[in-house]
């Protein structure tokens, strides 16, 4: 019924600038239907030195968790952002 898209605009301009950690990227663009958040920030994880624990696995949702594994398994290095529009397709079909 009531739009407020200015409204609307200026919170995930807020949430864009102000979220950093990439699984509450994840969360949020899962909530609210921000689908440009999701590659960058599962790449962000992929690429990350350290492990992911189980808290950050039970978060991401297991097929998500499988295909960033899958991803960090082939290695971390000389992958782009839009290399995971690939396999983030097939993850969540």
């Amino acid at each position: 019924m009531w739009e407020f898209e200015q409204l609307r605009d200026y919170i995930f301009r807020f949430l864009d600038k102000s979220v950093k950690d990439p699984f509450e990227r994840l969360e949020f663009a899962d909530m609210l239907g921000v689908e440009a958040w999701i590659i960058p920030a599962l790449a962000e994880i992929c690429q990350r030195s350290n492990s992911l624990t189980v808290e950050e696995g039970a978060r991401l949702g297991y097929a998500r968790l499988v295909k960033v594994c899958q991803q960090r398994e082939r290695g971390r290095s000389g992958y782009e952002v839009s290399d995971y529009v690939t396999w983030l397709g097939e993850a969540e079909e």
